[in-house]
């Protein structure tokens, strides 16, 4: 007789258990195995395994009570704590899988877009979708041997890969700055599950690239390979493929997009790039004319900081003329860019919108989205999205502009109770209790402010010159905590005298908001007795401060940007616009001579303290007093290279442009005599010619101080130059 066991089963019938339960996960094995074949060669959603795999492991319970007592049960007989546990388990599993493939997409993998080409006829892509899109983030390449020649190699190896892989849409390519190994798994375990970085040198006119593929929870490495060549555009190429095949996307899934070379859709100059990827614009399109990839750069730059209209266009527009060598999505980009230069921000929006639904985390175009929902003064919209954003995906990035959007819509007790939660949840962040200070301040809670402020002040000395900011205005606040809300001074647009910017303070649904062209909208509060601050971040402070004319107006803003980490602050000015100095500008603009000088005189008469105005009425009496013809001769007679200044003429404008300064735009000059020129870019800017013999030799600059009203001639080495 076989030996009992304590449970009342023998050994044999303990091995007919086990025996069932091993060919269960066999079976359940094979199952997956052939549910992963059909996910990959129909390319359904791989939250099937997934899905199956829990089914299979949560029934286990059930299953081994039923493989235990089968013979009982199949007879239908169930003791009390079998009729309770099945149904429990059966519960239990139903609620697991609800909560974790709840909101999985099960469907297909792919799928389809529409959108109008620009001939006007539907173009139908297929993508991957974003949820099943690998996310790799690059990091610099180190260099091994000390060649200053290709030490940018280290940030260009980088960004070449970016560029090739974001081809890819079965990819979501992300560049990050981080250094040491503890710093690259802090950045990406929360989000990736790989990363990449790797090494370099160049010796014998060979490179040797070697990329590694980590855990981007460990910084384990998990691959890594030798590549070496002459050539670093194809290296880069087999490296890109290399990366992705490392991280799972098969020649199958790649196969799916065009793959253009790195060299085909950048420049056959390889200095060219090297300029690209130091972000020196102008002197990679002046090494190659028909650099794309660069125009498109310079003129995002342009674009973003207002650096002048003519400026934006003609950049803009030459990266639209050489659109074609660069992948579709980087030609729809510059569509965008260009619907933006030329304020079309419907068709923008549209665009922006088509990408989203190809890229929905990518960061260029959410920060479009938001730009355009706040120059087109689309404030819910701006937070609907921004709702949907940190709802979907919470991270530092989506949680600030969340608490922006709820500030400017009015909404400071739903941000004030959002930042509680976050910090209860993160009680080590020394950081996150000082973000509530801004909507405790917008709210009128300044006691708790003032409590935050304090504390801030303890743990963090080093961050004196923005505590100093809200210090100031909640010393002026208690004083006078009603006037937090008053906009009476400010309200209107204000242009900066150093380019293009304007910037509008105006209460919107009750609201007091800041907006900047071609940037964004933030809160802001009266600070002082003339002054406003407005924070683009708990970091970042902006404030302005009222110069005032004779009757009492303010008619310009002095602007101090605070930062944390700085040692002082960048100071600007902005000068008032109302309706007369918008007419007269629009009316020079069209070179509408004889309306425009009636427009000026009233203009000047409405806004004494506008400097500028004067000026431009000077240019319109030297532009009727002159010839054309003589005006063209005078032209030509400056042109060349000054130093680093290049003037030119071109459909019979004189243009001005500091080579090698990606700062300065180009910029039309306006002449006041023979000698001297204003601009309509940089207000506080003119340009003087020095003549001898009859003929210009040298070129200097007058700057206008805003602040002591007086101009000051610039004539030292670094603005006097001899014509070349």
């Amino acid at each position: 007789m076989s030996k009992e066991i304590k449970t009342g089963k023998t050994q044999k019938e303990w091995l007919k258990v086990l025996q069932i339960f091993a060919a269960y996960l066999v079976a359940a094995w094979t199952f997956l195995q052939f549910v992963d074949w059909i996910v990959n060669r129909y390319e359904i959603s791989t939250n099937w395994v997934d899905l199956w795999l829990w089914i299979f492991i949560g029934i286990i319970p059930s299953l081994l009570i039923y493989i235990y007592h089968q013979e009982r049960l199949n007879k239908g007989l169930l003791r009390l704590r079998e009729k309770i546990i099945f149904p429990l388990n059966v519960c239990a599993l139903a609620i697991g899988l609800y909560f974790g493939f709840g909101t999985s997409d099960l469907g297909a993998t792919t799928k389809e877009i529409k959108f109008v080409g620009e001939d006007g006829t539907v173009i139908r892509r297929e993508i991957t979708k974003d949820e099943f899109r690998i996310g790799i983030p690059l990091f610099n390449f180190k260099q091994t041997n000390k060649d200053s020649a290709t030490l940018w190699l280290e940030k260009g190896i980088r960004d070449l890969l970016y560029f090739d892989i974001h081809q890819d849409k079965n990819t979501n390519p992300t560049m990050f700055y981080s250094e040491s190994t503890t710093e690259k798994v802090e950045a990406t375990k929360r989000f990736y599950d790989f990363y990449a970085d790797g090494t370099y040198f160049f010796e014998d006119n060979v490179y040797t690239i070697v990329p590694n593929v980590r855990n981007g929870k460990n910084g384990k490495l998990l691959a890594s390979k030798s590549f070496r060549g002459p050539e670093l555009s194809k290296l880069l190429d087999s490296v890109s493929i290399y990366i992705r095949e490392e991280v799972g996307i098969t020649e199958k899934r790649r196969e799916r997009y065009i793959d253009l070379e790195i060299q085909e859709f950048t420049s056959d100059s390889f200095k060219a790039i090297e300029y690209l990827v130091k972000g020196d614009y102008e002197s990679a399109i002046s090494i190659d004319s028909s650099f794309s990839l660069a125009y498109l750069s310079q003129a995002t730059n342009n674009i973003r900081y207002s650096k002048g209209k003519f400026e934006e266009q003609f950049t803009i527009d030459r990266a639209f003329n050489n659109r074609l060598k660069l992948p579709e999505d980087r030609q729809l980009q510059i569509l965008i860019y260009k619907h933006i230069a030329y304020n079309d921000w419907q068709k923008a929006e549209e665009l922006v919108k088509l990408q989203l639904e190809i890229e929905p985390n990518n960061d260029v175009y959410i920060n479009l989205l938001y730009i355009i929902y706040s120059e087109t003064n689309q404030l819910k919209a701006y937070l609907d999205y921004a709702k949907k954003r940190v709802e979907k995906e919470f991270n530092e990035s989506t949680g600030l502009r969340y608490m922006n959007a709820l500030m400017i819509n009015g909404k400071y007790n739903k941000c004030i109770d959002a930042l509680d939660k976050f910090v209860v949840l993160n009680p080590n962040d020394n950081e996150a209790f000082f973000l509530k200070i801004r909507p405790l301040i917008l709210n009128g809670d300044l006691k708790e402010a003032r409590a935050i402020l304090k504390k801030t002040q303890v743990l963090h000395p080093d961050w004196e010159i923005i505590t100093k900011v809200y210090d100031s205005a909640l010393s002026y606040l208690e004083q006078h905590p009603k006037t937090i809300s008053d906009l009476s001074f400010f309200e209107g647009k204000f242009r900066n005298a150093y380019n293009e910017q304007i910037s509008s303070y105006s209460v919107e649904n009750g609201v007091n908001v800041q907006s900047v062209s071609n940037q964004n909208t933030w809160p802001l509060y009266r600070s002082g007795e003339a002054e406003l601050t407005t924070s683009v971040n708990a970091f970042n402070l902006i404030t302005a401060n009222g110069m005032f004319d004779k009757e009492g107006n303010v008619y310009a803003l002095r602007m101090d940007q605070y930062f944390q980490g700085l040692e002082s602050s960048y100071t600007w000015f902005a000068f008032k616009l109302d309706e007369g100095v918008i007419k007269a500008e629009l009316l020079l603009s069209t070179e509408d001579y004889q309306n425009a000088e009636k427009a000026y005189i009233k203009a000047i008469a409405d806004n004494p303290e506008h400097f500028y105005l004067e000026q431009a009425l000077n240019h319109i009496t030297y532009m009727k007093e002159t010839d054309s013809l003589e005006l063209l001769q005078q032209y030509k007679g400056v042109e060349g290279e000054y130093g680093p200044r290049k003037f030119w003429v071109e459909n019979g404008k004189l243009f001005y442009k500091r080579l090698g300064n990606n700062n300065l735009p180009r910029i039309q000059l306006l002449p006041i005599s023979k000698t001297r020129y204003i601009n309509l870019t940089r207000l506080t800017d003119n340009l003087i010619f020095e003549y001898k013999d009859g003929n210009a030799f040298a070129s200097y600059s007058w700057k206008f101080d805003v602040k002591n009203k007086d101009w000051i001639k610039l004539d030292d080495k670094n603005n006097y130059f001899t014509k070349n």
